[in-house]
C-alpha cells in the first residue's frame, strides 16, 4: 500500500536567467480529482505528494502535464507529460 503523504521526487527546470527573471513558476495540469499534488520539497525540489488513496485495481496510471514558466518578459514557458504507473511489488 502507498502511503498518503508519500513524495515521488520530479524534476525541475533550470533557467540561466538572474534575479527575479530566473524565479520559475510551476503548473500541474490534468490533476482534476487525481491522487497527486505538486509541491516543493524542503530542499528547494519539486514532488508529486500523494493526498488521497489509490487503487491500484480501478486506475494504475495517472498522466499529467507540468508547465514551467519563468518570470521574464517575454514570458518563456516549457511543457512536459508526467506518467506515473502502479506497480506492485511483493517483498
Amino acid at each position: 500500500k502507498i502511503t498518503i503523504g508519500f513524495e515521488l521526487p520530479i524534476e525541475s527546470a533550470y533557467d540561466a536567467d538572474l534575479g527575479e527573471n530566473s524565479r520559475i513558476y510551476y503548473e500541474l495540469r490534468n490533476s482534476t480529482n487525481g491522487p497527486f499534488e505538486l509541491i516543493t520539497t524542503i530542499n528547494g525540489g519539486l514532488a508529486l505528494k500523494i493526498i488521497k488513496e489509490i487503487d491500484r485495481e480501478q486506475q494504475d496510471s495517472f498522466q499529467y502535464e507540468l508547465l514551467a514558466s519563468d518570470h521574464g518578459q517575454p514570458r518563456k514557458q516549457s511543457l512536459t507529460k508526467i506518467i506515473v504507473h502502479i506497480d506492485v511489488s511483493l517483498v
